[in-house]
């Protein structure tokens, strides 16, 4: 979204709009969920009321290449707690943050824009950007004695007639 050019003004992106959007995530994993724990921290009294009015929304889009997971969570809250389950994410994963408009803003304007854009009005649909808040990489810790399944399918033991080579043996089904 860095370089990106959108039609209208977006806080987070250059100096579009005055005013700060800064997430602060706090993750708990347990056995079975990574639970993430955010809290919306906006300084702009145009989108705050734009969120208190259910105008706009906050919207966590979260994607684990490794698993193929994209999921976007969204929330009229400042505080937001998201749960995904543990085999939704390994490796490295991304956690994105925005405000997008949850309905059409028809001649959408913020006290706040820059100068350029003072005086100026936008149509914006449902779904564009307002604000911006970052990226944040995670690593997905797993412990990996829950993977002692694999015995059910699997075996490993070392083979006594062995000469020390690797050696497979395919059978039985």
């Amino acid at each position: 979204i860095l370089n990106l050019s959108l039609p209208h003004p977006v806080l987070g992106l250059s100096d579009d709009v005055f005013g700060k959007y800064s997430p602060k995530v706090e993750a708990a994993p347990t056995e079975d969920l990574f639970i993430f724990k955010i809290d919306h921290l906006l300084e702009n009294k145009t989108l705050e009321e734009l969120i208190k009015t259910e105008k706009a929304q906050f919207c966590v889009e979260v994607n684990c290449p490794a698993t193929i997971y994209r999921e976007s969570y969204l929330s009229f809250e400042f505080s937001q707690e998201i749960k995904i389950k543990q085999e939704f994410l390994r490796n490295r994963f991304d956690l994105t943050f925005y405000i997008i408009a949850s309905s059409q803003l028809p001649h959408y304007s913020n006290d706040d824009f820059n100068y350029d854009y003072e005086g100026s009005d936008f149509d914006l649909d449902k779904g564009d950007i307002l604000a911006y808040g970052g990226e944040i990489k995670q690593f997905a810790v797993k412990d990996w004695s829950s993977l002692k399944s694999v015995k059910s399918f699997m075996s490993i033991k070392k083979d006594p007639d062995s000469d020390g080579n690797m050696s497979f043996q395919l059978s039985p089904d």
